[in-house]
């Protein structure tokens, strides 16, 4: 894999990349770099060099200065990416500083890259620039064909002249190509996809069980009389108590109600999309009087989270729905269909169909579901133990006891491959791997596997081997996208050791 890099850095593998590099040049660089010229730049004068940090610097970087022009063009395409990734514009100054600050680090460690990229001997030509910002970049062209008016016009509306555009333009691309030189380092040898299609043709079937601690204990039959003898206990009750005064709101609960809406749907402050919604759950009001509310909620709403339930919303407090859908449900007797309500979404009609009073959780009112809550965990703790000590002496029996009194049963996963990182089912990847340690001689796994808060027991059932296909390159996947910015984040880090990096403590108060 190293010898892979130092090949490609050496440009042993430039001809066969040629066009993996061009696709991801014309994405990656015509997006960062020409993004933020489309999308304008604030009106920064350019700053040139500097010897020291100044207020024209940003940053330094080695022999390299990063101008606070640039920091502001990248501050602005950060914000722009953020607004449209997340819908809205950033609030705050330190929201913004927060975002200053990430963006100055972006730009560092672009600079580092290119810096390394020309250290390690990858250059890029004048005719490639020149082929680029000519063929690859639209903006630039008329008819097809580029005009260098146009090129000087855009670039002088930006405050930046044709040199400093088209050094940009080859930073970027020494970078993309040392990128791209790490990625060609981390795709597999062919004994690497040797060994994986060797895992692939093995495949194995465990049985386990997921003990699930909140899923078991709510799952638990504890009975009446059971709770009614732990609760006469005078101990017991002062673990009730305590339980209790710890956990009061778990035992509280506001007002709610419960209820089918039909929802007609019309865009907001359109006249003629309104009336014709009015119209609409008019006229489903009047069918409501004598047909069944859920089905002509399932037949006509326009709400399709609700509709395959027949227009059922479930349990909710205040302040969980619209404001206007709120009030209404909320004074709305049980078992009344309401008059049309008018939303941001449109029109509704509601059916409350059960209400549930706040209640404060009390010693009287709290204490039997106390109790059962401390009696499924104590008789979880209980029965964890005794599956542990019957693991570790392989007493079959004793398991199936422990496992009976929790009311669990055993689950398979199907026959997986070796080289899965998480088996059907079981949903965890330290299980998977604890999977792979049972076998016919071993088929029991001694211990619980702990992952997170669930732990689970595993035994063997079955092992299949395939006949391995044959061995073809592997195209980039995700493990080698990952490899590869393992491997690149690791350089990085060590270029960023050896290197002198001083940063503008005035430029992020702005």
């Amino acid at each position: 894999m190293v010898e892979k890099l130092k090949k490609y850095l050496s440009g042993g593998s430039k001809n066969s990349n040629a066009g993996t590099e061009k696709q991801a040049f014309r994405r990656v660089v015509a997006m960062v770099i020409f993004g933020a010229i489309i999308l304008v730049f604030v009106l920064f004068g350019f700053q040139g060099k500097h010897n020291a940090i100044g207020v024209g610097s940003a940053a330094r970087v080695n022999s390299a200065y990063i101008s606070v022009a640039d920091l502001q063009s990248e501050s602005q395409r950060m914000e722009q990416m953020y607004g449209q990734l997340f819908g809205g514009q950033m609030s705050g100054d330190a929201q913004r500083q927060f975002m200053r600050g990430q963006a100055l680090e972006n730009l560092i460690m672009n600079e580092l890259i290119s810096q390394s990229a020309s250290d390690q001997g990858i250059l890029v030509t004048n005719a490639e620039v020149r082929d680029f910002i000519a063929k690859d970049m639209p903006v630039f062209q008329q008819n097809g064909r580029f005009q260098r008016d146009i090129y000087v016009q855009v670039l002088e509306n930006n405050h930046l002249t044709p040199a400093d555009f088209e050094e940009k333009i080859r930073k970027e691309h020494r970078s993309m190509r040392l990128r791209h030189a790490f990625e060609v380092a981390a795709e597999p040898t062919a004994l690497e996809n040797a060994e994986n299609n060797a895992l692939k043709a093995t495949k194995i079937n465990v049985g386990f069980v997921k003990l699930d601690e909140s899923q078991v204990t709510a799952n638990m039959n504890i009975s009446a009389s059971e709770i009614n003898t732990k609760l006469a206990d005078p101990e017991f009750m002062k673990k009730v108590e305590a339980e209790l005064a710890q956990n009061k709101s778990a035992y509280s609960s506001e007002e709610q109600v419960r209820a089918s809406h039909i929802l007609i749907k019309a865009k907001a402050g359109d006249a003629a999309s309104e009336k014709a919604a009015l119209e609409k759950i008019t006229a489903l009001k009047a069918r409501a009087s004598k047909e069944d509310f859920g089905k002509l909620a399932a037949a006509n709403s326009e709400d399709t989270g609700s509709k395959v339930n027949k227009g059922d919303l479930g349990l909710f407090t205040r302040g969980k729905m619209v404001p206007e859908f709120d009030e209404a449900a909320f004074k709305q007797p049980v078992g009344v269909i309401g008059e049309p309500v008018k939303t941001s979404y449109g029109y509704h009609l509601i059916k409350v169909t059960e209400k549930k009073p706040a209640m404060v959780g009390t010693l009287e009112n709290s204490k039997g579901k106390i109790a059962k809550t401390l009696i499924a965990k104590e008789r979880f703790n209980q029965a964890s133990t005794q599956l542990e000590e019957a693991l570790k002496k392989s007493d079959a029996a004793g398991v199936d006891a422990a496992l009976a009194s929790l009311g669990v049963k055993w689950e398979e996963t199907g026959l997986f491959d070796l080289g899965s990182e998480i088996a059907p089912k079981m949903g965890s990847r330290m299980a998977t791997q604890a999977a792979f340690e049972v076998n016919a001689k071993s088929p029991w796994l001694n211990r619980l596997v702990r992952d997170g808060a669930v732990s689970y027991l595993i035994k063997f059932k079955e092992l299949k081997t395939e006949t391995p296909a044959a061995v073809v390159p592997t195209v980039v996947d995700n493990s080698t996208r990952e490899r590869s910015n393992e491997m690149f984040s690791r350089w990085l880090e060590s270029v960023k050791k050896v290197s002198t990096i001083e940063k503008n403590p005035l430029v992020l108060r702005e």
